[in-house]
């Protein structure tokens, strides 16, 4: 009977651990969809030509960090240096993981 206990514990348990993680996964994928509303937002507002969007969405398929995303909107510079910025960028995040040759 004890053993039956100690299975039914274990079950219980282990749906809770993993009731906790989808709720704490649940959390950060919101906060990660809040982040780009706030990029969208920041895009339209400056109203960026077609070549700056496309370079702007490149970046964020980059994986550039929110303050990187956020220099690049904020300067509106031509979409020819964003491109080289992005990639100076790419190159930054690499050496910061230590992995340079990406």
């Amino acid at each position: 009977m004890e053993t039956a206990g100690q299975y039914l514990w274990f079950l219980w348990s282990a749906w809770k651990k993993r009731r906790d993680n989808k709720i704490i996964s649940a959390f950060f994928s919101r906060m990660r969809l809040k982040r780009k509303i706030d990029v969208v937002r920041l895009v339209a507002e400056r109203g960026l030509e077609p070549e700056q969007l496309v370079q702007i969405r490149n970046a964020i398929n980059k994986k550039l960090t929110d303050q990187q995303l956020m220099v690049l909107i904020e300067h509106g510079l031509p979409a020819g240096q964003m491109k080289e910025i992005i990639d100076i960028a790419v190159y930054e995040n690499g050496q910061k993981d230590g992995d340079i040759f990406r």
